[in-house]
């Protein structure tokens, strides 16, 4: 199930947000980087067992621990704003 809405989010997500983002920074002259969106990110995250890619309500596990490492635990694991 987990990879069947992961596909289906990168397939909207690149049909919409990415063309507001790039019309967002082209009046500015400003490139937008989609660094997650890469093909070979996108080919590690169709790889990785399901339990990397959510555990019960936490999003993005593997993500969320390797960035614990560089940043302070509060701002890692806080709640979503907005």
């Amino acid at each position: 199930a987990v990879e069947r809405m992961q596909r289906l989010d990168t397939y909207w997500f690149n049909q919409s947000h990415s063309a507001v983002l790039d019309r967002l920074g082209a009046p500015l002259g400003l490139p937008t980087v989609k660094p997650f969106l890469s093909p070979e990110v996108l080919q590690v995250a169709r790889v990785l067992p399901s339990e990397f890619k959510a555990i019960g309500n936490e999003a993005k596990p593997v993500l969320k621990r390797l960035m614990a490492r560089s940043f302070p635990a509060e701002w890692v694991y806080r709640k979503k704003q907005g």
